[in-house]
């Protein structure tokens, strides 16, 4: 089934509040303008070939003649054994910080006001280099038969993105690695700056609530 993108109505004050966050966080429609809201990622980790295909390997990574043209992208090919993925350690609680940052950015962005915002620099200045983006429907997982495997994706401005249950279903439960370009990706991002940003955030939207 196609996944299509939608908004959530989140707890705002006015329909205004709610046009500015939402368009912050990259969740309204293609003709908003926000080019970095809509760019189409060349390619999005945790996105898999078709679900009948990829249950018949398995939960394990499967011996190399039962690879196909047509499951060649499933993600049970990235099962990688703990002690062999130098690193993982790492990058599951970076991807993790980041990923919580992002949530938590997105829900104090929803209740500032439009006035707030363009205190903050309009859309501009209140842009997070990691966003949330809803889906409708829900995804099915490669790896587990009937599982659920989210219905979201991060995504940044520069048009890198990932599933939402990338990290929590394929990494840490089944240790799909993932691509060489992302691993790469996560440990060059800087998390520091992202944690800050949302610290200023948070700050202006308490002096909000209390003038």
């Amino acid at each position: 089934m196609p996944r299509v993108s939608i908004v959530f109505a989140l707890p705002v004050a006015t329909a205004i509040v709610t046009y500015c966050a939402l368009a912050t966080i990259g969740v309204i429609l293609p003709n908003s303008g926000l080019s970095w809201a809509t760019e189409t990622p060349q390619v999005c980790e945790g996105y898999w070939s078709n679900t009948e295909i990829c249950l018949h390997l398995g939960q394990s990574r499967p011996p190399w003649y039962k690879r196909r043209k047509s499951n060649a992208s499933c993600p049970q090919w990235r099962i990688q054994s703990v002690a062999s993925w130098t690193g993982r350690e790492q990058f599951t609680e970076k991807l993790a910080s980041m990923e919580k940052t992002a949530i938590d950015y997105e829900k104090i962005l929803a209740g500032m006001s439009a006035d707030k915002i363009q205190e903050c620099g309009g859309i501009d200045g209140v842009t997070p280099p990691v966003y949330v983006r809803r889906e409708r429907g829900v995804a099915w997982s490669r790896i587990n038969e009937n599982a659920m495997a989210g219905n979201s994706e991060f995504r940044t401005p520069l048009g890198v993105c990932w599933t939402d249950a990338f990290l929590s279903h394929y990494v840490e439960k089944y240790n799909v690695r993932p691509s060489r370009s992302f691993e790469e990706f996560v440990e060059s991002f800087d998390l520091d700056a992202f944690i800050k940003k949302f610290d200023w955030l948070q700050n202006h939207k308490s002096s909000q609530s209390t003038v």
